[in-house]
């Protein structure tokens, strides 16, 4: 059993957590915190308590709905309504940094078997939208060596990957938490071209870490031509994207 002295510490920490919490949801979260760690510095004995606690489920929760989180330096941004479908899909688009890319596969043991693979994936910088989805890749990787065989592939792309459905509390599969597939064939890029350029830029500046690749790896540009779209924003169904008015909606 406790001591009646460590049992009075423990409960002095829970409220003073749930009143940071409360005076959060008041007040904002950086004026609770300064009050929290002044109380902090007059009571030593209640540190330890308090840190066991900010990894509590429910602390933890207040974080999420309080703290904007950030991506690529900036707050990650609402959805456009479900009924903007145009919209939302190029919304998906640009704020994904990855999309899992389906194709027939050519490989000996899977031949004509559709398979897939992850690819990070940007339609342009942050601030800007073309609605071209650009890879980075090689021909060591399998799924490029497919494509050269057979060009038609999609990509496929959800908000679960954002912060959005995990604050709204939806599970991945459920259909506001949106999805949508391109269809299309991918195309390589013919080098110090315009289109190049941009897919350069769009890549480097959302994924860094891609300019210190290998250079022996042979890396080059690839960006899918759409045909196709379908998506699942709502309850009721998938819907069609007309490709033009993909192309014309404005973030």
């Amino acid at each position: 059993m406790l001591p009646k002295s460590a049992f009075f510490i423990c409960l002095l920490a829970i409220t003073l957590q749930i009143n940071v919490n409360a005076k959060r949801l008041l007040y904002g979260k950086q004026d609770a915190d300064h009050n929290y760690r002044r109380t902090i510095e007059r009571f030593p004995a209640l540190n330890q308590h308090s840190n066991n606690l900010e990894s509590n489920s429910v602390n933890q929760k207040f974080d999420q709905l309080l703290d904007p989180v950030v991506t690529n330096g900036d707050p990650f941004p609402s959805p456009p309504p479900h009924t903007e479908v145009a919209k939302m899909a190029r919304f998906i688009v640009h704020n994904s940094d990855w999309a899992a890319l389906s194709y027939i596969s050519a490989q000996r043991k899977s031949k004509g078997y559709p398979s897939g693979a992850i690819f990070s994936v940007s339609d342009g910088v942050i601030t800007q939208s073309t609605g071209v989805p650009y890879l980075y890749v090689t021909k060591l990787e399998l799924p490029i060596q497919d494509l050269r065989n057979d060009s038609r592939c999609s990509l496929t792309m959800t908000l679960a990957q954002s912060p959005y459905c995990q604050t709204q509390g939806l599970d991945p599969e459920e259909p506001p938490c949106a999805q949508l597939v391109l269809t299309g064939r991918m195309v390589q890029l013919e080098n110090g071209t315009l289109d190049w350029n941009n897919a350069k830029e769009a890549l480097f500046s959302r994924h860094p870490r891609m300019k210190d690749w290998p250079a022996d790896h042979g890396f080059f540009f690839m960006r899918l031509d759409i045909e196709y779209i379908n998506m699942t924003d709502y309850y009721g169904g998938p819907v069609d994207v007309d490709v033009k008015d993909y192309f014309n909606a404005k973030l």
